[in-house]
């Protein structure tokens, strides 16, 4: 199966749809003959096969953002839904040359599957993982790294940067031990993560718990961080 594709004018009405895009939602097909049709009542009749995910107050969010984004600023933006069959679809939608408007449906289902077994894999580890992007950013962490760190996963969460992180490191060493220069340790982990060499660094995390971070960059630019107790 290929991408979906919706074709849209400069009034945010659908003129054209593949076949595609009748696969991967098909209320669309009840349109074929009645073109064209406002966005808003597509988006009302697909919003079944989202579930309880389509309520009429996240409807006119995301009526107000495309109106906003695509058809004021003339900017495309893109986001990921899961469909209440459990599939997942992602929708890209870029403005057009003539005003109009370009909707694009990927059906994302395998990727979204791969990346959860990825997590479970991760999860499954004694030891404490984090990825950072090439950003510097957290991607993502698993349990253990939690467990290890005492992290508050509200907080230390995907998009957090990797200094915002070490300054929760350094509050928290502060308030356990106030009259300790933490300098040294914090500027190691810095270097460490502008550039990884893979040396570990030992240090009493908490009270009582001395914990051993390694870290390695990957190929694509991103960073390892590897937390052993």
């Amino acid at each position: 199966m290929g991408d979906g594709l919706l074709l849209y004018d400069t009034h945010n009405r659908l003129t054209r749809f593949n076949r595609q895009a009748v696969e991967m939602l098909p209320a669309i097909a009840q349109f074929a003959g009645k073109l064209p049709v406002p966005f808003e009542n597509v988006m009302l009749a697909v919003a079944e096969e989202f579930g309880t995910s389509s309520t009429a107050e996240r409807r006119a969010r995301h009526l107000a953002r495309r109106q906003e984004t695509l058809f004021r600023k003339r900017e495309a933006f893109s986001f990921e839904s899961r469909l209440k069959d459990g599939r997942w679809l992602r929708f890209s939608m870029s403005p057009t040359r003539d005003g109009g408007a370009v909707d694009i449906i990927t059906d994302i289902t395998a990727l979204k599957q791969a990346e959860q077994r990825l997590r479970d894999a991760i999860d499954s580890l004694s030891d404490g993982f984090a990825l950072y992007g090439p950003d510097n950013r957290l991607v993502l962490a698993n349990r253990c790294l939690y467990e290890l760190t005492g992290h508050d996963p509200n907080i230390v969460k995907p998009g957090i940067s990797h200094d915002e992180i070490v300054e929760i490191v350094r509050q928290r060493r502060n308030a356990f031990w106030p009259n300790v220069d933490h300098d040294d340790y914090i500027q190691a982990l810095h270097a460490e993560q502008r550039n990884p060499t893979g040396r570990p660094i030992d240090r009493e995390y908490l009270p009582g718990r001395w914990l051993r971070s390694v870290r390695h960059r990957t190929a694509d630019g991103c960073t390892i961080s590897v937390v052993t107790d």
